[in-house]
């Protein structure tokens, strides 16, 4: 599912060495505490910990004899390591959130009749960017027609193809224009059918720069694969820090970072679950449905408890955005009897109140 962006990193492409610390971490606006490396085992509130597990302060974690956790916490972007004991999260990490982005709200299904726009959609991309447009395929379709635009009247470039991506090569985009996408089907279907167009942004230099030096600092950490995806999927899906009434984050290079490790062949489950996260955010609900499934049975057969509980949620949001309630009440059960074992208050009050929602809805 990964959808090509072409980067043109030119901080990297240099090689330039990046001041690590001139800039406060970033990592604060990402409101999570999370486990970085596992050696031997240990156990989040008596239950089994994974990497990539959320853990807030209150959580007790305990590191069996021989063992050694490392946690990444929300106002750094060290890691921070804990051999063998027990310990209380919040004496060394501040207090964050146990809930995830992308869980804002549920998203209305797209319609797999016309050629919704994957990518880029409703994203920032850093400056220099090059996007791959790409869509759904509609049935019967021979060719597309593709069109930026600048503004809703002009498009800027338009190109007919045979396929269902294509490289932009118009003019030049400018940083800090907000571009939307249509792309129509010869057999008379537009991307627009399901309603306000989708489209992106180029970052300016000021606003990429800080992200850029804070991902650099999170790779010189060293942590494992997994970790480095997941920490870098929730930076770069929570900047620039939201402003105004429709902001754009750097969504797609997030998606990016995790299609990584899931093509790497991981068997993490929550890689699969912040993915769909992610494509809930942006509306692409029969990918987030897909990762959703996926996540909870790699998390159902490792016995992930965070995994599982993510992946019931997220379906329970796409179910009830079908207005299908008795699935979405069902699904939202399990989720809270699972964060509830986990120990997690916050995730269970926000499923309470969604299932007294749900069942004033049968």
């Amino acid at each position: 599912m990964r959808q090509g962006l072409n980067f043109t990193l030119s901080l990297f492409a240099t090689g330039l060495a990046l001041p690590v610390f001139s800039v406060p971490a970033l990592a604060q606006s990402l409101g999570v505490n999370y486990i970085s490396d596992i050696g031997g085992q240990a156990e989040v509130n008596g239950n089994r910990a994974y990497v990539g597990d959320f853990v807030r302060g209150t959580d007790e974690l305990r590191v069996r004899s021989g063992g050694n956790v490392g946690i990444v916490c929300n106002n750094e972007t060290r890691e921070r390591q804990f051999p063998a004991g027990t310990y209380t999260v919040g004496d060394y990490c501040t207090e964050s959130s146990s809930l995830r982005t992308g869980r804002r709200r549920p998203s209305r299904e797209v319609n797999g009749t016309v050629p919704y726009v994957i990518s880029p959609r409703e994203t920032a991309l850093l400056p220099g960017t090059v996007p791959t447009l790409s869509w759904n395929p509609v049935a019967g379709a021979q060719t597309y027609q593709v069109q930026v635009y600048a503004n809703p009247t002009q498009p800027l470039w338009t190109e007919e193809v045979s396929g269902t991506s294509v490289a932009y090569d118009g003019p030049p985009l400018e940083p800090g224009v907000r571009y939307l996408i249509e792309v129509s089907s010869d057999t008379g279907l537009s991307s627009n059918a399901l309603g306000a167009a989708v489209g992106f942004r180029l970052l300016l230099s000021s606003e990429a720069e800080p992200i850029l030096v804070e991902a650099e600092a999170l790779r010189a950490a060293e942590l494992n694969e997994d970790a480095t995806a997941i920490a870098l999927a929730l930076l770069y899906s929570n900047s620039p820090p939201p402003t105004g009434p429709n902001p754009l984050t750097l969504t797609q290079a997030a998606i990016d970072m995790l299609e990584d490790r899931i093509e790497a062949g991981t068997d993490n489950a929550l890689i699969y679950v912040l993915q769909g996260d992610l494509y809930l955010s942006i509306g692409l609900t029969p990918e987030a449905q897909t990762l959703y499934r996926q996540g909870l049975a790699l998390a159902t057969e490792s016995g992930q408890l965070q995994g599982q509980a993510g992946a019931w949620d997220g379906l329970a949001l796409l179910a009830q955005a079908r207005v299908d309630i008795e699935t979405a009440i069902a699904q939202t059960q399990e989720a809270l009897a699972l964060y509830d074992v986990l120990g997690d208050s916050e995730q269970v009050a926000v499923l309470a109140e969604r299932l007294d929602f749900l069942e004033s809805q049968r």
